[in-house]
């Protein structure tokens, strides 16, 4: 077996879709949500009627250019041999694999993850044990990293259960730098009241991050067990997408948080979090514990969030008929985010507008807000999370679901909010007047 891995490569990888294509903006969407009928028809009506003046004098320009005769002719531009480039491994050879796809060959089964953050000297090290199944003979291993230094990479065989006995474990350790890049394993912070910089290491995985954060198989379609243990201070909190199974002691004053194993999910789901960060909990009547985690100067502002989220997952509960298939949620704010919320399963991260509020501070759209995007990431849990699409073109799916449902959800909430009537009037608006216009 040993003989027949002769080489493990590791995909750079690219930014493939991003999930702000899917999910406007918060100005976009208070917007969209504050849109009256006829706020919502005037607009459709002008758009109508700006396409038909440009139509009308494309029309006039087509008739022009038709008496020109052959000197109003267009030219039809030879289309160029177009070549594909060969990608290059970083000692200068030719890159052993050469499809953006990772080869169907190995596939993963579980990730024990060990992480080392030192968030005063912002670096960390790790070391990832990847237990994976051999479906067919290949003498190359393709895995996904990027800005990771590999010290050491072991594979060896491993004897599996099942149909499938033929596995392989592979070992690598690694280093990299926790950067304020707004992916991957990266770097986060606010100021206390007292003028104070405190640090946080988070993460954002979707679409292609994790491999940012450790040697990976980076592909939606790509599902695996979990277990994760991090090493912190212990000033400092650990959170993953499953619940703390134990705290052990480590070396030079710190510890360890080992966490229990993760359903089989797919990577770009992973998350955790190193934080000094406070919470309010609760319970959902299945018992599934919720928490919404915040800096200290702000966890009175976490309220409304915590509510939304029992009351939003007791009812997809039985909306789906499917009961929330992990034994807790934790919410977050995170200072420097990209998106507004990342679904990941079990440890949803939130651009800090997206889920506090404030009461007498706050406006009502605020309060719109925090109730809308709590409810399109938990709406996440299932249909993305729970059933996910196996390549980014099909991203569209799972968003346009959690678009919809989002509505259901936030009126369960408060019906006096009216966000079924007002998503249903507005799209009323815009099928009556393109119609009209047709």
């Amino acid at each position: 077996m040993a003989d027949d891995i002769e080489d493990v490569s590791f995909l750079p990888g690219e930014n493939l879709n991003r999930k702000s294509v899917y999910e406007p903006s918060v100005k976009q969407r208070c917007k969209q949500l504050v849109c009256s009928k006829g706020r919502a028809t005037a607009i459709v009506v002008f758009c109508a009627v700006f396409i038909l003046i440009i139509a009308i004098i494309a029309a006039f320009a087509r008739s022009g250019s038709s008496s020109c005769g052959k000197l109003n002719t267009v030219l039809a531009t030879p289309t160029p041999n177009i070549t594909k480039e060969d990608i290059y491994a970083t000692n200068g050879d030719i890159f052993p694999w050469q499809d953006i796809r990772l080869p169907d060959t190995v596939e993963p089964i579980s990730y024990d993850v060990f992480l080392d953050p030192d968030m005063k000297a912002l670096k960390f090290s790790g070391t990832v044990k990847i237990k994976a199944k051999i479906k067919a003979t290949t003498s190359l291993i393709v895995l996904h990293t990027k800005n990771l230094t590999l010290t050491t990479v072991l594979v060896k065989p491993i004897t599996l259960t099942g149909p499938t006995r033929t596995g392989i474990e592979i070992i690598i350790k690694f280093n990299a730098n926790i950067v304020s890049k707004l992916a991957g394993f990266y770097l986060s912070s606010y100021k206390t009241k007292s003028g104070e910089i405190r640090h946080i290491g988070t993460t954002q995985f979707q679409p292609t991050g994790a491999r940012q954060a450790f040697p990976c198989f980076d592909e939606p379609g790509l599902k695996a067990t979990f277990k994760m243990s991090i090493v912190r201070d212990k000033k400092h909190i650990a959170l993953f997408n499953m619940p703390l199974n134990k705290t052990e002691d480590y070396k030079n004053g710190r510890v360890v948080d080992r966490f229990q194993e993760s359903v089989k999910m797919s990577t770009y789901l992973v998350a955790f979090v190193v934080c000094d960060y406070k919470s309010k909990k609760g319970k959902t009547k299945s018992g599934v514990d919720v928490a919404v985690y915040a800096a200290e100067d702000q966890i009175d502002q976490v309220d409304f969030a915590l509510k939304v989220a029992i009351t939003v997952l007791e009812y997809y509960d039985d909306l789906y008929k499917i009961k929330y298939p992990l034994p807790k949620l934790d919410l977050i704010a995170i200072p420097d985010f990209s998106a507004g919320a990342m679904e990941n399963w079990g440890l949803v991260t939130y651009r800090e507008s997206a889920v506090l509020y404030h009461p007498g501070e706050s406006s009502d759209s605020d309060k719109q807000w925090v109730a809308v995007v709590i409810a399109h990431e938990l709406a996440h849990q299932w249909f993305g999370n729970l059933v996910t699409p196996k390549w980014w073109d099909d991203t569209w799916l799972n968003e346009g679901f959690a678009s919809y449902v989002e509505y259901l959800g936030t009126d369960k909430v408060d019906p006096t909010l009216k966000m079924v009537n007002i998503s249903v009037q507005f799209q009323k608006s815009c099928f009556v007047s393109l119609f009209s216009f047709l």
